[in-house]
Order: structure tokens, then sequence, then C-alpha cells
């Protein structure tokens, strides 16, 4: 599997397209960084499957704009130009760094039945995986550390069809034993991974690919 980005300038009519259903597809894309063509092929980052999935980290110093490119990714801002289009197979997660949810007074319990709809017995099970147990279950949703948001949206997005998760700074300001299950979560995830990171330990165990935005361009490297 490939993905193909084109990063051109307004006048750029020949960015590089590919269409299929398990690719990404980034056609003309300019945004505001007003940078000259760029090419960068990742090969295998939206796969049709969860196993194999490529592993990529989007570094770059502040301001390089990884913010914004992961927001046209996710359709959170739109592009000056050019289209975005995942597959019909892709299923993504998103943890971004500010954690926040539509109803913090809400217990944990609570979030799940309505925000969710689930089932009583479904929602405490699904907590219980995301090691929320007993009474921990219902704590309001502002009592809760950056490790437990953290832990809650996962466990909020979560499901057997999801085959990509995006992480935003995932390890920033969190405790040792919110950092070691963010890490094993990732461990254990079988699909495709996209991290914005500004950890290079985290970057170091996980990535097999690097994406990075430097001046204005983006360079894609294997690193596995």
């Amino acid at each position: 599997m490939k993905l193909f980005i084109g990063l051109g300038n307004y006048g750029d009519q020949y960015a590089h397209t590919r269409h299929n259903a398990g690719f990404e597809v980034i056609d003309r894309l300019s945004d505001r960084w007003h940078i000259p063509v760029t090419r960068a092929r990742c090969h295998g980052l939206i796969g049709e499957g969860t196993v194999g999935g490529e592993r990529v980290a989007l570094v770059g110093a502040n301001g390089a704009g990884k913010t914004t490119l992961l927001k046209i990714l996710l359709g959170e801002e739109s592009p000056d130009a050019g289209v975005v289009q995942f597959g019909p197979s892709v299923r993504a997660a998103y943890l971004p760094q500010q954690i926040t949810f539509e109803h913090p007074e809400r217990t944990l319990y609570d979030t799940l039945l309505y925000d969710l709809g689930c089932e009583p017995q479904q929602a405490r099970n699904r907590l219980g995986a995301y090691r929320f147990r007993g009474e921990d279950q219902f704590k309001l949703v502002s009592q809760l550390s950056g490790g437990e948001r953290a832990r809650l949206k996962l466990c909020m997005q979560m499901n057997s069809a999801v085959n990509m998760l995006i992480l935003d700074e995932p390890t920033n300001h969190l405790d040792l034993d919110s950092r070691e299950w963010i890490e094993s979560a990732v461990d254990q995830f079988e699909g495709t991974l996209l991290i914005v990171s500004h950890d290079r330990y985290f970057v170091n165990r996980f990535a097999n690919r690097i994406w990075e935005l430097d001046n204005g361009r983006l360079r894609s490297f294997d690193c596995g």
C-alpha cells in the first residue's frame, strides 16, 4: 500500500493523486505554508486491515505546521487547496493534546451510558478494560487526572473496527503509571499508527517511519 502526498503552491496543477479503497489521498494540498512542490511517498500508511500497518511519527520544530497538518488530515481544518480523502476501510481513533468532554459533570459510567449508548454491563466491562474498576467508574469526569482522561477518551473511541490510531503528543504531562499504560496500549495496537511527538524515546520505540516537517517541506524516511 502507498500514500502519495502532493504538497504544492497555488500554481501547482499536477500534484500526484492515487485513489483506492485503502488509501488516504491528499491532492494539491498547500495549506498556509506556501511551500514548493514536495511529494512524499509513504508505504502502507493506510492499510486495509489491522495487521502490518505502518507506524509513522510526524516530527518537526514548534511552529513547523504539525498540528495544522494533523487537523487537515482529521478534517478539522480545510486546506487552502486540494482534497483529503480517507478510503472507506479506514476507521480512525484520535487522542488530542487537549482532552475535553462534553459533560464533565457526569460520572465515567454515565458518560458511556449516555454518550455512547452502552448497556449497563457493557459500560462496566468497557471501563474495566481500561483500568477503571469498582468505585472509579463513578468518579466525575471533571475529577480525572490527565492520564485518566486519556484512558477514558480512548475507552470511548476504541472498538474492534478501529484500524488507525492518531496520537497528538500522547505522553505530555503524564505521570509514570499513565505513561506506562499509554505505551502498553500502543504496543498492543495492531493497526496503523500516526504519532505527533517531541518524545524521542516514544518515537524511537514505536515508529518505523518518520515524517519530518522542516522549513515548509515534508520529508519521509524509514527508521525501522
